[in-house]
């Protein structure tokens, strides 16, 4: 002890022990590698879940990557020959105020760093200076808490420590953050900045210890016991947080493993994903980079059972309506839901016989397209929670489908693997028997996918990112996307584009008011149905020219049934020749030359060698245009229709501006950007076909009541078999038997409570159309609302006439066709 007590005032040698240095060094690298996979998922400035990814990746920075490596990195410090009363000794309270130091500086440094696509180098530059400041003072703070020493630096050690952590972390975080904005931080990107950055922390580290030297200040027996247990403590601590670290880590990685496996899952199914645009035109996405999702069926495709699932398929009709009447299913949602998971209950409808009312089961086909309307519905739902918004704010169904499957993925180092364990997944994943017991819709690719589009605001884009979502633009994320949906990035740099421009484009799909001169191509297919040809950026609407008037008078009107038949060459021919002389009115000279003009770009936009043929309807037709309401576009415009019948090969002549599109999707569209009456029809037809979900999933007792009684009740009847008419929604048997909704019989104390809100009370009309005569009343008939005629009928039932789909200007423009008008 006596020689000890002679070194008191005395520097003492000092060397590293090797194993220690390797230690601090992994201990860095896993807090460092926290930080970042933390940082990582950071979206905005704001929200609980963002200051909660602030908080950690401050304590996995401050507390393992600097202030654990910092004490197991001075456990490598050897005092002299190795004694323990002249090792380093440590007071509790520098030591436990040396770990919060880095944290609180932290957390200014990771805030001043940009979570957008743009990486502003000035910002990321001050929070690695802050960083780097970090290192250096709890380094030199926690020497303040050696008890037994005085520490005697070399002024150009401390400069040189303080240089490495700062140009580190500055390197580091530039690198991970200008990595993140283009999309190109994958894991091991990440890390290696990783590495960079625990890099700077050790490196600060053994610089500083280099130039540092121990003077010894006093021998004490106490100090040594106390030191130990002040060592014994603080490797706790170290453990406990390396190991909250790695188990923070396996998690994410997990969690990223989880849904690398789902996004190659769900490549091979048909899913609703939201594709949502701020009002910088960027999309919105997750941390990792793809699409929020949700999947509507797996079952898995088989091309054998059914007809291909397209924008021509009745149930992309029926979801492509049902996207804009939200509001309609909100009630309808919790009985979809539970007639999904409950398939044991068959859905039923109630007929009238002499002994009272008649359970009759719905046909399969007809349930079976109940229940793919109800996965689309459900779908929607769960994205909608997922986004923590109301299902009426999701958006609208984009009227194309992405088939994806269709590249094979990048062989990337970890593909093989992840290709294993997707394949081990599916082997090992058996479908429900739901989704086995319903035939598949057969799509045209391994998988499909449906996109619910819409432009948000400043304020929800906000919202969106405090909540973990992110906005990015197209050029910087395709690629990405590409991989993940596996397929080509030119396709899906054009359908995100296409997107895009339906998102914040609306007044785009609809005609402007006034007289304009349409093209109605039709082309007949395989399948026994026609294609139509309409504007590529605007697939409700034909092919079409202004002719700059506000509408039609009776001269306009003779001069259009004169040309009537006439191919657009005998049109051009006749209106050069002596159009202009038909009239001494300057008013039809003038139509006439607009009229030629308008024929002529619309040539020239067609192609003439297609367009030449096309011969003139014999009268205009009309068709919804914006008017005074800015969601159903209540005004009309008035079209002068040219139809042709082009070969079944023949192709879009100029496939940028024109594409062929169903021709039953074409017509959906009409009602889907129609008047408010057609959102209204089919409101209520949507919850009049579900009544038997509704009626299944609640089990109520059904109680027939004469109509003679007080309270009005509509009989169930079935459809009379002269005028059926086939239900474009694909519901025909199921509208046949299901005409009425019987209501249960109320309790006498109090009414019972419904999940849905209200039956809906429609009536039911039979009509003999061979057997009538059809004459209009004064007033009635309106374009896209529903037909008022005078007739002589018998009705059944006590309740106001239900509302049903009318006469668009596409029926016109067939009946055209088919009258050779």
């Amino acid at each position: 002890m006596h020689n000890f007590h002679a070194l008191e005032g005395h520097i003492v040698h000092r060397h590293f022990t090797p194993g220690y240095i390797l230690l601090s060094y992994l201990v860095s690298c896993i807090g460092a590698c926290t930080t970042l996979e933390l940082l990582h998922r950071r979206t905005a400035g704001r929200g609980l879940y963002n200051w909660f990814l602030l908080v950690g990746s401050s304590v996995s920075m401050g507390g393992v990557a600097i202030w654990c490596m910092h004490f197991v990195g001075n456990r490598a410090i050897v005092l002299g020959e190795g004694q323990p009363e002249v090792q380093i000794a440590y007071n509790c309270g520098y030591t436990a105020i040396s770990f919060f130091l880095p944290v609180l500086v932290l957390l200014p440094a990771f805030l001043a760093t940009d979570t957008q696509d743009q990486v502003r180098r000035v910002r990321v530059a001050l929070g690695g200076t802050l960083a780097g400041l970090a290192i250096c003072g709890m380094h030199y703070l926690g020497q303040l808490g050696i008890s037994n020493h005085d520490c005697i630096y070399q002024p150009l050690y401390v400069i040189g420590s303080a240089i490495v952590a700062i140009i580190a972390s500055v390197a580091a975080l530039t690198i991970f953050f200008l990595l993140r904005a283009a999309w190109t931080n994958s894991w091991w990107k990440r890390g290696l900045c990783a590495l960079l950055l625990a890099g700077g922390v050790s490196g600060m580290h053994w610089v500083a210890s280099v130039g540092t030297n121990y003077r010894l200040r006093v021998v004490d027996s106490s100090l040594a016991t106390a030191d130990e247990l002040s060592k014994k403590q603080t490797v706790i601590v170290v453990i406990a947080l390396s190991v909250a670290a790695c188990l923070v880590l396996t998690i994410l990685a997990l969690f990223g493993e989880r849904q690398r496996r789902t996004s190659a899952e769900r490549v091979r199914r048909v899913v609703l994903a939201a594709a949502i645009f701020d009002p910088q035109g960027r999309l919105l996405v997750t941390p990792d980079g793809t699409l929020p999702s949700q999947k509507i069926t797996g079952a898995s495709p088989d091309p054998s059972t059914s007809e291909v699932f397209s924008v021509g398929h009745p149930i992309f009709h029926w979801a492509f309506r049902a996207s804009r009447n939200w509001r309609a299913m909100t009630d309808l949602i919790p009985c979809m839901r539970h007639h999904l998971h409950d398939d044991t209950t068959p859905i039923t409808t109630y007929q009238m016989t002499s002994g009272g009312t008649e359970a009759i089961p719905v046909d399969e086909a007809d349930e079976q397209t109940i229940r793919y309307r109800e996965m689309f519905c459900v779908a929607a739902a769960d994205l909608a929670k997922q986004m923590g918004e109301p299902l009426d704010h999701l958006g609208t169904l984009y009227d194309e489908i992405v088939n994806t499957g269709t590249v094979e993925p990048s062989k990337s180092p970890m593909a093989g693997l992840l290709h294993a364990s997707t394949a081990a997944a599916k082997a090992a994943r058996r479908p429900s028997d739901l989704e086995a017991a319903l035939p598949s819709l057969t799509p045209f690719g391994p998988g499909q996918l449906l996109f619910l589009v819409r432009r948000t605001d400043k304020t929800e884009a906000d919202r969106l990112q405090s909540i973990g979502f992110r906005f990015t633009a197209l050029s910087l994320i395709h690629e990405t996307l590409a991989e993940t949906l596996q397929v080509s990035p030119t396709e899906v740099m054009m359908h995100l584009e296409g997107m895009q421009h339906y998102a914040t484009s609306t007044t785009e799909r609809t005609l402007e008011a006034g007289v304009h001169l349409v093209c109605f191509a039709l082309r007949a297919t395989v399948g026994g149905t026609f294609d139509v040809l309409v504007r590529r950026n605007a697939r409700n609407l034909l092919p079409s020219r202004p002719l700059g008037l506000a509408a039609l008078d009776d001269s306009h009107v003779a001069l259009l049934l004169r040309m009537t038949g006439w191919t657009v060459t005998d049109c051009l021919d006749w209106l050069r020749q002596q159009g202009w002389m038909v009239s001494n009115s300057e008013k039809d000279s003038s139509f006439a030359a607009q009229l030629g003009a308008a024929l002529t770009g619309l040539a020239n936009d067609l192609g003439e060698d297609m367009f030449k043929q096309a011969r003139l309807v014999s009268e205009p037709v009309h068709a919804p245009c914006r008017g005074g309401n800015e969601s159903y576009f209540g005004g009309r415009a008035t079209l002068i229709a040219l139809r042709l019948m082009v070969p079944i090969h023949a192709r879009a002549p100029n496939p940028r501006r024109h594409v062929f599109l169903p021709l039953s999707f074409f017509k959906c569209q009409q009602y889907a950007y129609g008047p408010a009456t057609a959102h209204e029809a089919f409101a209520r037809q949507v919850h009049r076909e579900f009544a038997p979900v509704v009626e299944s999933t609640t089990q109520s007792t059904v109680v027939y009541r004469p109509p003679s009684e007080a309270v009005p009740r509509l009989i169930p009847t079935p459809r009379a078999a002269t005028g059926q008419r086939r239900s474009w929604l694909g519901l025909t048997s199921l509208e046949k038997r299901w005409s009425h909704v019987c209501t249960p019989e109320p309790p006498k104390t109090a009414p019972e409570s419904r999940p849905w809100g209200g039956i809906l009370v429609s009536q039911e009309v039979n009509v003999n159309v061979d057997a009538m005569a059809l004459t209009p009343v004064e007033g009635g008939s309106v374009e896209g609302d529903s037909t008022v005629v005078g007739m002589s009928m018998g009705s059944i039932g006590m309740a106001s006439a239900e509302v049903t789909d009318g006469e668009t200007f596409v029926d016109r423009l067939l009946t055209s066709y088919a009258d050779g008008r």
